[in-house]
């Protein structure tokens, strides 16, 4: 599990993120990543959309965080960032959601 301080939190910090971050698109997820003078923080966004049951939705919010707890020394410092997830992205295996994740990291260069 991710760190409560790695924890993206406050409405008013996510509204900023989703104003003034750069957005970067998937099959499965959307980032959003804004640059912050602390830490890197991150959130998972997941609607039902994405899955309908509460179990699914957790289970894709637990892998995601374990993801990220797994490649953070290999993400770059000063980053807010919030992982939307889309529709079928519940369905993924966790490797398959590992290599979509440092796909779309890659491409928003939040990755060293």
């Amino acid at each position: 599990m991710l760190p409560k301080s790695r924890k993206l939190k406050g409405r008013d910090v996510f509204f900023l993120v989703y104003r003034t971050g750069k957005r970067f698109f998937a099959d499965y997820l959307t980032v959003y990543a804004e640059t912050n003078q602390n830490n890197s923080k991150f959130a998972c966004v997941i609607s039902k959309k994405a899955g309908k049951k509460a179990v699914a939705r957790n289970k894709l919010r637990r892998r995601s965080y374990s993801i990220i707890r797994r490649h953070l020394s290999d993400l770059k410092e000063g980053q807010s960032v919030i992982l939307v997830f889309k529709k079928g992205a519940a369905e993924l295996s966790y490797f398959e959601l590992e290599k979509r994740i440092l796909e779309i990291f890659k491409k928003s260069k939040l990755l060293k």
